[in-house]
């Protein structure tokens, strides 16, 4: 599938942004119990799914940064993002989510400048 229209540099920072937010809307009302729901033995738990989202999403930011901030074109994204096995949150839900946010939050303040001379 291919995107019809391309998104600005604005667009895309700005969607970066609110995954964070996004993401918290969603899983607020996760407990314990649904944390470690597996849909079946070959699936992540459900706490492990979001820590991987988590982790990768700080990774990619990372790299993110450094490309700009070292005047990089190419980056191993996939690098970032391939999970690891039996992943599962090792902190609460909470602080992961507190600690997204945050990383993206540096991120988003460093690619607002992207581009400018």
């Amino acid at each position: 599938m291919e995107l019809e229209e391309e998104m600005s540099t604005a667009d895309v920072v700005l969607l970066m942004s609110s995954v964070p937010e996004r993401t918290s809307d969603l899983v607020y009302w996760l407990d314990e119990a649904r944390l470690r729901y597996r849909h079946g033995p070959a699936f992540p738990t459900l706490g492990g799914l979001i820590a991987h989202l988590v982790d990768s999403a700080a990774k990619v930011d990372a790299l993110l940064r450094h490309a700009h901030l070292d005047g990089q074109k190419n980056a191993d994204v996939r690098a970032s993002i391939d999970p690891g096995h039996d992943q599962d949150l090792t902190r609460s839900l909470q602080e992961a989510l507190e600690d997204f946010a945050r990383v993206r939050r540096r991120t988003v303040d460093l690619l607002h400048g992207w581009g400018k001379a």
